[in-house]
C-alpha cells in the first residue's frame, strides 16, 4: 500500500529510498533526488550523489554518480552517468551525452541528441547541435542550428 503524503515527507527528509506509484507514474526519492515518470530512474533507484530532479519517462535512466541536473522530457539525459550541472529540457534532449558532460543548457525536442563528451555547451532549438563529438564552448540558436 502507497503510504500517505505526510510518511513520503518524512523518509524523503531523512534520505531513505522511497518509491510510490501515483496514477500510474513511478516516483522516487533517493539521497535527495526526486524522479518522476515511467520507468525506473537512475542506476540505485534515483542514482546521483544528490540533487538531481528528473521527470519524464526514461529521463535520467543511467544516472549513477551525477549530480545538480535537471532532465525534464521523454528520454532527456537518458545515457547521463556522471555529468554535473546540466539542465536538459525536451524529449530525447541530451538523450546520448558522453561521459562527465558538464555546465550544459539544452532546451528542444532532440536538442544536443548526441554530444559525445564537451562542456558549457548551451543549445536552443529543436534537433540543434544533435550529432558532435567532443565540443565544448558552443552556442546554438534555433531548429537545427550546428546539428552535424
Amino acid at each position: 500500500m502507497a503510504p500517505n503524503f505526510g510518511e513520503f515527507i518524512v523518509t524523503a527528509l531523512f534520505g531513505t529510498t522511497h518509491e510510490f506509484i501515483c496514477k500510474d507514474v513511478l516516483i522516487i526519492v533517493h539521497h535527495n533526488d526526486l524522479a518522476a515518470g515511467f520507468s525506473h530512474h537512475g542506476n540505485n533507484g534515483g542514482g546521483g550523489n544528490g540533487s538531481n530532479a528528473v521527470f519524464g519517462a526514461s529521463a535520467g535512466n543511467n544516472i549513477d554518480s551525477a549530480y545538480e541536473n535537471v532532465f525534464i522530457g521523454n528520454n532527456a539525459g537518458a545515457t547521463v552517468q556522471t555529468g554535473y550541472y546540466n539542465t536538459i529540457v525536451g524529449a530525447n534532449a541530451g538523450t546520448v551525452l558522453g561521459t562527465g558532460t558538464a555546465n550544459t543548457t539544452l532546451v528542444g525536442w532532440r536538442a544536443g541528441l548526441s554530444i559525445q563528451g564537451g562542456t558549457r555547451n548551451t543549445v536552443l532549438g529543436a534537433d540543434a547541435l544533435s550529432f558532435v563529438n567532443a565540443t565544448s564552448d558552443n552556442v546554438a540558436i534555433g531548429h537545427t542550428a550546428g546539428k552535424n
